[in-house]
């Protein structure tokens, strides 16, 4: 009985390690069915995912290819603005400097030799000092020599023979007027009334110019003055014929000058004057009225590198001149024409000397096609002109843009001329602001592949 319930027990156990080995190699192969499945799904996904890839970076190649950019709105404060449509005439540049201007120069002179001093309140006058018409400079102590003083005493006594001479004719005509009021006509009386005023007018002038001399020899022989410096005998004030800034200053006070020696030049600068050389090609039409010119000029373009620039766009400083006239002879050097154009309120720097530049409209030629854009739209990389313009949004929050080159033509104001092409023309939408945001992040982009 004991080797019966032996044999009946060890049943079990084998059953028991059977199952359990059947169970584990199912789990087994249902943890290697997940697991491949698993790894085969993710090999699916990474397939897709790296094909997408694909897919986006040769998109992403063409965009950049084409100069298509996108960025986000939150990257860069963007501003749009339409380029509007208009033609332009191809222009000549010119050149020219300013002049000194013959209508606002002036010339201080004495009238009389003399010692200059100067004014008991005013100092001396000094350059670049801004004077008023009629401001006093100094004053001149006349000079009076002894062919002065000669002429002196002979007027004197021409004055006193003129007086006794008109002295007695008019105590003869008051003699003959008494007469003719005892015994006369009326036509008579009336006569010698008006020879009689006739009389007394030429001896009061007579009398008046020996006092006038007779006074000067006295002022001459016995000078007043105080301490050990006498008074000046005649002194004459240096005025300033016309307001402006002096430019010139030849004299100073002490020294001794004669009658019309220049003592200061002035010049009016809120009126300048620029001379324009004009070549003769470009003067079958005459010079338009008024006329924009540039100050200061930089280099020109074709000095600054390989670019598609054919103007310089930063201009420093643009004023509106006034056409005045022609020059009265050509340049015999450059056989250019000149012209003179005023400029009116022009910058302090404005001066003689400095040059100037404008642009002239070509004679012949014809009108080009082109667009107007502020210039806040216009960038410069690598010596290429070019803008960016919005090709749309994907969404709300990212906008696309596309880099074009454009040829600049000129400059007006705050705005530039571009030239159309294929690829730009007019109701282009052009970013204004944030472009330097864009250009950044472009060719970062470029750089990172």
């Amino acid at each position: 009985m004991e080797i019966v319930n032996c044999k009946l027990s060890i049943m079990p156990i084998k059953r028991i390690i059977l199952w359990t080995v059947s169970l584990a190699v199912l789990a087994g192969s249902l943890t290697a069915a997940y697991y491949f499945d698993a790894r085969y799904r993710q090999e699916r996904e990474d397939k897709a995912k790296q094909e997408s890839d694909e897919r986006f970076n040769k998109l992403a190649v063409r965009q950049a290819k084409a100069g298509i950019i996108k960025m986000d709105s939150d990257d860069a404060d963007f501003t749009f603005e339409k380029a509007v449509s208009r033609s332009w005439l191809p222009q000549v540049p010119v050149y020219g400097r300013v002049v000194p201007h013959p209508r606002a120069t002036a010339e201080v002179r004495t009238v009389f030799a003399g010692k200059l001093r100067k004014a008991d309140a005013v100092p001396w006058p000094s350059l670049a000092q801004s004077v008023k018409a009629g401001d006093v400079l100094g004053w001149v102590d006349v000079r009076v020599g002894p062919q002065d003083r000669l002429d002196l005493l002979v007027k004197r006594v021409e004055a006193g023979i003129r007086q006794q001479g008109a002295e007695t004719i008019h105590k003869f005509r008051a003699e003959r007027l008494k007469r003719l009021e005892e015994a006369g006509s009326q036509n008579e009386k009336d006569a010698a009334r008006v020879e009689l005023a006739e009389a007394s007018t030429q001896f009061e002038i007579a009398r008046a110019a020996g006092k006038l001399y007779e006074d000067a020899l006295n002022a001459l022989d016995h000078p007043a003055g105080k301490g050990s410096e006498p008074k000046p005998a005649w002194s004459e004030p240096i005025v300033a014929p016309a307001g402006g800034e002096i430019i010139e200053l030849l004299a100073q006070p002490g020294m001794t000058v004669e009658a019309g020696s220049v003592i200061v030049r002035t010049a009016d600068f809120s009126k300048v004057l620029v001379r324009l050389d004009v070549p003769a090609a470009s003067l079958k039409e005459p010079p338009p009225a008024t006329l924009e010119l540039v100050l200061l000029p930089s280099a020109p373009a074709v000095l600054e590198g390989a670019n598609n620039r054919v103007d310089d766009v930063d201009a420093p400083l643009s004023v509106q001149g006034k056409l005045i006239g022609s020059a009265g002879q050509v340049d015999a050097g450059s056989q250019t024409a000149a012209y003179f154009y005023e400029i009116a309120n022009p910058p302090a720097f404005c001066r003689p000397g400095l040059f100037v530049k404008a642009m002239l409209p070509a004679s012949e030629g014809q009108a080009l096609d082109a667009v107007s854009v502020p210039r806040t739209a216009l960038l410069f990389h690598q010596g290429r002109a070019m803008v960016y313009v919005n090709i749309g949004s994907t969404s709300s929050k990212f906008f696309r843009f596309r880099r074009q080159e454009v040829q600049v033509l000129a400059q007006t104001g705050d705005r530039v001329i571009l030239r159309t092409s294929r690829d730009f023309g007019p109701d282009d939408l052009v970013v204004v602001s944030g472009t330097q945001a864009i250009l950044s992040a472009e060719f970062l982009r470029d750089a990172d592949d």
